[in-house]
């Protein structure tokens, strides 16, 4: 896809043939991200099965000043119809939703993809996922590893 300021990305997402050793298999995600004059940018997460909401947001974390836009990526349950993501700037200020961009990966992968882009400086407050009659499915504040879900 394209992102302002001649920016493109790619994800690319697979899953682990063997379980890890607790007997749980794992999708994976890696984000790749290009400005012009500038070196990709990449960001590899996993997700352990069965996805519900799975955040990678290490790129909102790192202090390069070159990038200009913040790149957020996850995975979901495949009833997810829609995902939002709730920016923060400081410690303080919780800003609107930012809706994602939903990618689904095809009968091979058994949850869904989803990105979206920030600006330098904010970093994620909260990451919701809805079905396709805007029920809340999942909700995953910042600062937790693991997501509160219903049903």
């Amino acid at each position: 896809g394209r992102i302002p300021r001649g920016g493109r990305w790619r994800l690319q997402a697979g899953k682990y043939d063997r379980p890890n050793p607790d007997g749980k298999r794992e999708l994976v995600g890696n984000l790749v991200l290009a400005f012009p004059g500038q070196p990709e940018v990449r960001a590899t997460g996993t997700f352990e099965e069965p996805v519900r909401l799975g955040v990678e947001a290490r790129l909102t974390e790192e202090t390069n000043p070159e990038l200009p836009m913040r790149p957020v990526y996850g995975a979901v349950s495949r009833r997810t119809a829609r995902v939002v993501v709730i920016p923060n700037e400081g410690q303080f200020a919780v800003l609107s939703p930012v809706p994602a961009k939903l990618l689904d990966g095809g009968p091979q992968l058994p949850a869904k993809f989803w990105v979206v882009f920030l600006s330098p400086g904010q970093g994620v407050h909260q990451t919701r996922t809805y079905d396709a009659d805007g029920r809340e499915l999942c909700r995953l504040d910042g600062d937790s590893d693991q997501p509160r879900c219903t049903g």
